[in-house]
């Protein structure tokens, strides 16, 4: 198990590639920290089927961390697999921050749409508040001239009686 007295930065996704490039190229790996006696491994000497060159990682949930700490996997003994691994990890990464900016970019769109929404809305309140008042001014202007209209009606009748 790992002391975890003393803390270290936890290094980015590009040296851990440039490391497992570089080792990768000069033909090493990536030691375990298991020691190489041990029960699990000369069982899976000893099977036939166990070479990991011919078994994928697919689905295998291990830790960065671990990697970059030269632990691999039980199932891994070579760098190419521990690459995979770490391209994996940053494939992950770039599609968590594509979720990320299309989340931002669609609330930005959203904002804009309800603006746009909230503007056509607004002028069309304020037409039909024009087009009401038009009305409203309308119907005083004919309610003015029928007052007009019975008021001479009535100034007639009362100059034309004796």
């Amino acid at each position: 198990m790992v002391e975890k007295d003393t803390v270290k930065p936890r290094p980015s996704l590009k040296h851990i590639k440039k490391e497992i490039d570089q080792r990768f190229s000069s033909g090493s790996s990536i030691p375990h920290q298991s020691s190489p006696t041990s029960d699990d491994d000369n069982q899976r000497e000893a099977t036939p089927d166990a070479t990991t060159d011919e078994t994928p990682l697919k689905g295998t949930s291990y830790s960065l961390e671990n990697i970059t700490k030269g632990e691999a996997p039980k199932n891994s003994r070579n760098s190419k697999e521990i690459f995979e691994i770490a391209l994996a990890a940053q494939r992950n990464l770039h599609a968590a921050s594509a979720r990320l900016f299309r989340t931002v970019h669609y609330d930005e769109q959203s904002r804009i749409r309800q603006n746009k929404l909230a503007e056509e809305l607004l002028s069309s309140l304020k037409s039909k508040l024009v087009h009401e008042e038009a009305e409203a001014k309308a119907k005083a202007e004919l309610a003015t001239l029928r007052l007009q209209q019975e008021h001479s009606k009535v100034n007639k009748s009362a100059t034309n009686t004796p």
